[in-house]
């Protein structure tokens, strides 16, 4: 009988790739494991390399990020588990292997490329996470730069270039084991050379022209602003549950105002009912930010709207950036599912849009909701806005760590931006965040409390918003331009063969 070589089995290595997606979960928060990274990445590396097709190259990465987005997104169960869209249950892992594809197509191209190297293989994850964040079904959720987040000097990196390219140096770097081993024993020294040079000079750069330049500072700005976080253990939708953390809410504004001398602006989290019948008297001269459907015509907007004490809207904005199985199902027309509420909301105009509060004497804000902090959009950098809004409910997630993911990525938003964020949550994590990605005060999850503090004063023009398109097409014509050239010299070697 045939001894089965389990090592050189090729669906032995397909499934090792599915583990290695699982694994990949404990690099990003709230385990933050930097070596667990490095070890997967090392492992799929090699894995790629030993396989012996371009299909099999697919299904190992495709099963790779299959498991990484089957157990990173579970959380999208709990919005769609009710009886009336249960059915949409069935199709999320649809979107889970949408996802995992793109690490198909990074295994599967580098299996075709002729320098089969760390640096050519990181370039093509790069790619892949931008693709991911742009065509099709936008959904740039936990992109591998976010792994190093927890490193303060790593982070500011953000500012000159922006989530994508530090996904290549976090990528590149966590290859060093494996790169050290496939290269030659008389070049290692000469590698490992580089690669430590290249690193002190990462973090001197850091220092000397983003941290230096831009000190952790004392705010002495005259806007104070107040965060409402009512928190609550309720676990339906139910009118009744809604009801509480509206009155949860309104107790809460009436206490701080009470309590207060000054208040400019108050914010309430997204997906707190409101009365349109009450009266908001009680405001005096602040402003109150609150998230609002919208509906004109046949269209629903998921909105944001800014009132002041006479319940006048004087500024609003509309959500832009959709939650896919959340708020609008991908291919609606196909499931017919447009004017199911909630699933069949339409998009607004613009990302980021700026608000002007001239009126009121308060500094100009740009304004997102929810799952938009997410997305390394270009903000109108000639306004004067001074601060980003950022109003979530992250209720719909039960206790899974999407909250934690989510105020992640925020802190990577305020840096690419140069700008502090408010945030407010409806179960936490509600935050200050300063320009540099420090939370400066916070409320845990599903704390009732509030914030009441200054908005950060400090406010740049980060480089990476000034070269945001310049970036973002380097991005990619360099990768396709890698690939083809990869691609062309792949298939020259392989007719001299």
């Amino acid at each position: 009988m045939k001894r089965l070589d389990t090592y050189n089995n090729k669906y032995f290595r397909i499934c090792i790739g599915g583990i290695l997606g699982l694994f990949l979960n404990y690099a990003f928060v709230p385990i933050n494991s930097s070596m667990i990274l490095c070890c997967v990445l090392s492992l799929l590396y090699y894995l790629v390399l030993k396989c012996e097709s371009g299909k099999e190259c697919f299904f190992l990465g495709t099963c790779f990020g299959f498991a990484f987005f089957l157990y990173n997104l579970y959380w999208l169960y709990y919005p769609v588990k009710d009886n009336s869209t249960l059915w949409l249950v069935a199709c999320l892992p649809l979107l889970f292997l949408y996802l995992g594809i793109y690490y198909g197509l990074v295994c599967v191209v580098f299996f075709f490329s002729y320098w089969k190297n760390i640096f050519v293989f990181a370039l093509y994850i790069m790619f892949a996470e931008w693709l991911r964040g742009h065509i099709i079904i936008p959904f740039p959720w936990n992109i591998l730069g976010y792994t190093y987040n927890k490193y303060f000097f790593i982070r500011q990196l953000n500012y000159y270039f922006g989530i994508y390219i530090l996904t290549y140096f976090v990528v590149l770097y966590s290859l060093i084991p494996i790169g050290l081993i496939q290269s030659h024993r008389k070049y290692r020294f000469v590698f490992i050379f580089i690669f430590i040079t290249s690193f002190l000079c990462l973090l001197s750069f850091t220092k000397v022209y983003i941290i230096d330049k831009y000190l952790i500072f004392e705010s002495d700005s005259d806007t104070n602003i107040a965060i409402v976080q009512p928190g609550s253990d309720c676990k339906t939708y139910s009118i009744d549950c809604r009801r509480e953390r509206y009155y949860r809410t309104l107790f809460l504004t009436k206490y701080i105002l009470r309590h207060y001398n000054k208040i400019d602006i108050i914010i309430w989290p997204e997906g707190v009912l409101f009365d349109s019948n009450i009266d908001l008297q009680f405001l005096g001269d602040a402003l109150l930010i609150r998230g609002y459907m919208r509906r004109v015509s046949q269209d629903m907007f998921n909105s944001v709207i800014f009132l002041n004490s006479n319940s006048d809207i004087i500024a609003g904005y509309d959500k832009f950036h959709l939650v896919p199985f959340g708020e609008y199902i991908p291919m609606h027309g196909v499931f017919g599912t447009k004017n199911i509420f909630l699933f069949g909301l339409t998009p607004g105009e613009q990302s980021y849009k700026y608000i002007t509060l001239d009126g009121y004497d308060l500094p100009g804000v740009y304004t997102n909701i929810c799952y938009e902090a997410i997305f390394s959009d270009r903000i109108d950098y000639t306004m004067p806005g001074r601060w980003l809004l950022n109003i979530t409910n992250d209720s719909f997630y039960a206790n899974s760590h999407e909250h934690k993911y989510h105020v992640e990525m925020s802190r990577i938003r305020a840096i690419e931006m140069g700008k502090p964020m408010i945030r407010a949550a409806l179960n936490g994590i509600s935050a200050i965040i300063d320009h540099q990605g420090t939370m400066l005060h916070h409320l845990e999850f599903k704390q009732s409390d509030y914030i009441v503090e200054k908005i950060p004063s400090m406010s740049v023009d980060s480089v990476y918003m000034k070269i945001y398109i310049l970036v973002h097409r380097f991005i990619c014509y360099v990768s396709i331009l890698v690939i083809i050239l990869n691609y062309l010299m792949f298939c020259r070697n392989y007719e001299k063969r």
